[in-house]
């Protein structure tokens, strides 16, 4: 049976990128647990003089243990997925929740319900929440993720793309808040209030969370290895962040009146949009650049840098067209390289691609740019073009002596070998590329037949 690669399983990217990956995950898991340990570390010196009370209990322990359930279950979920560590995951994101749920319930009735209510419920009582709402919500939306965060089917896999959005969303709001307060751009909301560790803490394991959801749902674009993905890993921070730049520059410009205020919106408005135009032309040319590159590889042999089989029928195929459209004379020439199997056999196959790629430069520099030059096969070349018969004949001589004049070093100083047949279309029926291409292929193989019958 074979076995499987669980980091390849958990990570569709090549080795290095896996390796980077999981170093970040494991450093973002590891501060988030480091500052609520700090935290409660903190915490206890703070009791020296007075003890353990629900209070510290409800403010202190309750967040502690939603940090670390939480800390703990992400490292099982991106440990070796087994059966073990998944239901290790899902019991600690369980235990993760339990304070922030009691909290929220606490927000909504009215009475205190969290931990402290399960050591000590007479006095826990009159104690007030342990965390402020968004922060609680936050960490049970985040447990409620852990519990699903590997589906990859059904409604479970919809529930945890909808927590990680909203999570997302969350934290931007977090960190974009306490951001906007320190650049005295906007004041104090419920938001804002988000208390420095707890951001501290939320931040690191919603990204760990969220690049660990993301190899099985909706987001999969982000993590995967084509196109499409690098563009999206490329573009997210900027479409990210764009908004929040925006609104900070409308925010600082309304405020120092730098535009009349009749005109606020119509100009505000047209600089989002030209904005927003210049990202897609940006966007599109990008697009444009990569289907440029890969249609060149599609068409292109790698070897020696001239069409390929495919290559060669596109563009031979609307050469072929504008000749008869225009009543011009259209010829294919076939060449076969020599000897290229006995090379490889005796000499290696370096000395036979060295052989090719020859062979390949002295096609280019022998026709016109506006040739159509490919390697068809493994040691076949074509050429078409507008040539008359005559034209190509010439053609064909004038390769064959520039091969004869062409000594390889790799082969010891001998010049190349060609064989080359050549067709062409008939004036008073049109006749198909392949029709040309197996008449240039016959007469080939009727030169080659030729140099073999004065070799013996």
């Amino acid at each position: 049976m074979r076995e499987e690669n669980p980091v390849a399983e958990l990570h569709p990217f090549s080795a290095p990128a896996t390796f980077r990956v999981v170093v970040v995950q494991v450093i973002c898991l590891s501060a988030a647990g480091l500052i609520a340990v700090g935290a409660l570390v903190a915490s206890l010196f703070q009791l020296s003089a007075h003890g353990v009370t629900s209070e510290w209990i409800g403010k202190t322990l309750d967040p502690v243990i939603a940090s670390l359930g939480c800390c703990a279950s992400l490292a099982f979920s991106i440990a070796r997925p087994s059966k073990t560590h998944l239901a290790a995951s899902r019991i600690l994101a369980c235990v993760a929740a339990i304070p922030a749920f009691f909290d929220l319930l606490n927000r909504l009735q009215g009475t205190a319900s969290s931990v402290a209510t399960l050591i000590s419920p007479d006095q826990a009582a009159t104690q007030p929440a342990a965390m402020p709402p968004v922060v609680a919500f936050t960490f049970v939306l985040l447990a409620a993720l852990l519990l699903v965060i590997r589906s990859s089917r059904n409604i479970a896999s919809y529930i945890a793309d909808f927590c990680a959005f909203v999570l997302g969303l969350l934290i931007l709001a977090m960190v974009s808040g306490w951001l906007f307060t320190l650049a005295r751009i906007s004041g104090l909301s419920d938001v804002d209030r988000t208390p420095p560790a707890a951001l501290c803490i939320l931040a690191p394991l919603i990204f760990v969370a969220f690049s660990v959801r993301a190899q099985y749902g909706a987001f999969d674009i982000l993590v995967g290895t084509g196109i499409g993905s690098r563009i999206a890993r490329a573009l997210a921070p900027v479409l990210l962040a764009l908004p929040f730049l925006r609104e900070a520059g409308r925010i600082r410009i309304i405020r120092l009146h730098l535009i009349p205020e009749h005109s606020e919106a119509a100009i505000l408005g047209a600089a989002a949009a030209m904005l927003s135009l210049g990202f897609l032309i940006l966007i599109s040319r990008h697009i444009r650049r990569m289907e440029e590159e890969i249609q060149q590889l599609s068409f292109r042999d790698e070897l020696t840098g001239l069409y390929n089989l495919r290559g060669f029928r596109l563009l031979a195929e609307q050469a072929l067209r504008l000749a008869n459209r225009s009543h011009a004379p259209f010829s294919i020439l076939f060449i076969d390289l020599d000897g290229l199997k006995q090379t490889n056999d005796t000499l290696g196959h370096g000395v036979g691609s060295a052989l090719l790629v020859e062979t390949a430069a002295l096609l280019t520099e022998t026709f016109r740019e506006t040739d159509v030059i490919a390697r068809i096969g493994g040691d076949e070349f074509a050429v078409a073009g507008q040539f008359t018969r005559a034209g190509i004949s010439i053609a064909a001589q004038r390769l064959e002596e520039q091969a004869s004049a062409t000594a390889i070093e790799a082969c010891g100083g001998q010049p190349l070998s060609l064989s080359i047949g050549f067709s062409t279309n008939n004036e008073h029926r049109h006749e198909s590329l392949q029709d040309l291409l197996d008449q240039a292929d016959l007469a080939m193989y009727d030169k080659k037949r030729s140099k073999r019958l004065q070799v013996c």
